[in-house]
C-alpha cells in the first residue's frame, strides 16, 4: 500500500475481511479513520486487539516473517484490487443517500454517467459542459 492511500485502502480491506468473517489488528491511524467512517454510518465490527489479520502501516517495522509492511500479502483470496475511489454502484448509492439537487460529473465516463443519473431522475451534467457555458462563473 502506498503511504498516501494507506488509510482509505485499509478501510476497504477491513470491509472485505469483515464480509469473510475475519477480525483485524490495525495501527492507530487506521483506527482513527475508522471512527470517522463510523460517524457516517460505515461500521467496522472486525477491529480487534487480537485480530487474526494484521494490517500494518507504511512505516511499521519489518515483521519477523520477512513480509515487508508496505506489501499486501493475503493468502487464499487471489488477486485483490484495492482502491480509495468509489466504483459505479458506490457512486449510485452515494447519490441515492444524499439526494442532491444538482450533480456535476467529473473524470472518466462523465457524459454516460450523467445520462444514467438523469435517467434516475437527477439533474446531472458533465462539469466541462457547465464550465464551457459559463454557467458557474
Amino acid at each position: 500500500m502506498e503511504k498516501k492511500n494507506q488509510v482509505g485502502k485499509a478501510q476497504e480491506l477491513l470491509k472485505i475481511l469483515d464480509i469473510h468473517g475475519y477480525s483485524a489488528r490495525v495501527p492507530s491511524d487506521v483506527r482513527k479513520a475508522a471512527k470517522i467512517y463510523e460517524k457516517f454510518g460505515i461500521k467496522f465490527n472486525n477491529i480487534s486487539k487480537d485480530g487474526g489479520v494484521v494490517i500494518r502501516g507504511f512505516k511499521t517495522q519489518k515483521p519477523l516473517n520477512g513480509v515487508h509492511p508496505s506489501e499486501l500479502f493475503v493468502s487464499g483470496f487471489g488477486n485483490l484490487k484495492l482502491s480509495n475511489h468509489a466504483d459505479f454502484w458506490e457512486l449510485i448509492r452515494i447519490v441515492e443517500r444524499i439526494k442532491p439537487e444538482r450533480i456535476y460529473t467529473r473524470y472518466g465516463y462523465t457524459r454516460k454517467f450523467a445520462r444514467i443519473l438523469r435517467g434516475l431522475g437527477y439533474e446531472a451534467r458533465p462539469i466541462e459542459d457547465v464550465l464551457l457555458s459559463g454557467e458557474l462563473i
